[in-house]
């Protein structure tokens, strides 16, 4: 765990940041940010951090990057910029093309009808494809 300890502050660190370049000029604000992610991941509040609330910790932080890379694709497949994805948006996706015959139509994970994924379906989708992929033993893109 030593050896992890570099890493796990930098994380800290990421994980506390949010007020960018101004918050690098002030000479405190790293120990702050630290600070405040070892707080928040310190749920019960008795200054040391469990193996359970690091293993939480570090799933948020892991969970935060993913999100947003599935939030860059998101934007990059949706082509025509009106925050769905529609039918050959939808089959553009490199899991979708990868499941080939075999992949779910849209309407699979089409929640509320409208023939197109808002964010939240396209997550729910990337997550079966993702999963089938890997029983196949596929990769994932």
């Amino acid at each position: 765990m030593n050896a992890m300890l570099p890493v796990v502050a930098g994380l800290l660190l990421a994980a506390g940041a949010g007020a960018g370049a101004r918050a690098q000029t002030q000479a405190h604000a790293p120990s702050a940010r630290m600070d405040k992610a070892f707080e928040a991941w310190d749920t019960d509040h008795n200054g040391v951090l469990s193996r359970t609330e690091f293993d939480a910790g570090w799933r948020a932080v892991v969970e935060r990057g993913i999100a947003a890379r599935l939030r860059t694709q998101f934007e990059k497949l949706d082509r025509n910029d009106d925050n769905g994805l529609d039918g050959a948006e939808y089959a553009s996706l490199a899991l979708v093309m990868q499941a080939g015959k075999d992949a779910p139509a849209l309407s699979v994970f089409d929640a509320n009808g409208d023939k197109r994924l808002q964010f939240d379906e396209y997550i729910a989708s990337v997550r079966t494809l993702a999963a089938a992929a890997r029983k196949q033993g596929g990769t994932q893109p």
